[in-house]
């Protein structure tokens, strides 16, 4: 898996950001700088929060990802910026993450996911507080 760096500073330039302001309340401006110069890829908290302001899905700034759940997680990621809170939980409920074929990053992603499904949908905030302590 690789971090496109240049699409980072891409899309954060057609949202009139700068590093500091895409960086605010998220990470450094250094970790943004790190990750449009040399490409570096963050914890999965910063680059899913980093998405999420610049409005775009992992499979935008990442390459190599491949695991065969980048589909269904990109669509539960769109169902995330668009507030889809219900959508995205149902889907999440068809994700398998137990299997051999699912990386350690599909596990963190979903459950980022699942930690906003369960205080969104369910109401739940000790069980959001376990699945964002998974991330």
């Amino acid at each position: 898996m690789r971090l496109l760096g240049s699409k980072v500073k891409q899309y954060r330039k057609q949202k009139n950001l700068s590093q500091q302001e895409l960086a605010d309340g998220i990470c450094t401006q250094a970790t943004v700088s790190l990750m449009e110069k040399k490409d570096k890829i963050p914890s999965i908290k910063i680059i899913l929060q980093v998405c999420r302001r610049l409005n775009v899905s992992l499979g935008d700034i990442l390459a190599g990802v491949g695991s065969g759940l980048d589909e269904q997680f990109d669509a539960i990621c769109l169902d995330l910026r668009q507030d889809k809170y219900t959508e995205m939980a149902a889907r999440l409920d068809q994700v398998d993450v137990s299997t051999e074929a699912a990386s350690a990053f599909d596990r963190e992603r979903y459950h980022y996911y699942r930690g906003f499904a369960e205080l969104t949908v369910e109401q739940r905030p000790d069980e959001a507080i376990f699945h964002f302590g998974r991330v």
